[in-house]
């Protein structure tokens, strides 16, 4: 005969270990001592994004070097890094920086501080 379960667990969970994220797995917040290493990691991460390249593909390029381009691209995205880690967020997860975010709040961006229209970020347009 099966035995009545008088400690309300559910016997068939009950021996199933709970995943529980390491805390290098855990969503941290950067600081701008780790700029250069989110930054390297986008930079590899957007190495042949059309959008990243965007500055690096243009006609008047044509004649640079593709190490210059590569130095160009990290720099580019270094500055952005370093923007956000001082006037927005950047965050990460692992200790390898291998998934990385940055994050503007509204309204952040100093030349709209001094705008006297009220655009929220990213919603800039020239279209008429």
């Amino acid at each position: 005969m099966a035995k009545n379960n008088t400690n309300n667990t559910n016997p068939i969970t009950s021996n199933v270990e709970k995943p529980s994220p390491e805390t290098s797995e855990q969503v941290r917040v950067l600081s701008i001592t780790e700029y250069e290493q989110a930054a390297q990691s986008l930079a590899e991460a957007f190495a042949e994004d059309e959008v990243a390249r965007y500055f690096l593909d243009t006609p008047d390029m044509a004649e640079y070097s593709l190490e210059y381009k590569w130095d160009l691209h990290v720099d580019i995205l270094r500055y952005i890094t370093a923007a956000h880690c001082y006037k927005g967020i950047v965050t990460t997860v692992g200790p390898d920086y291998g998934a990385v975010a940055l994050w503007y709040f509204p309204f952040s961006f100093s030349f709209l501080s001094h705008s006297p229209f009220p655009f929220p970020t990213g919603l800039l347009s020239t279209a008429s």
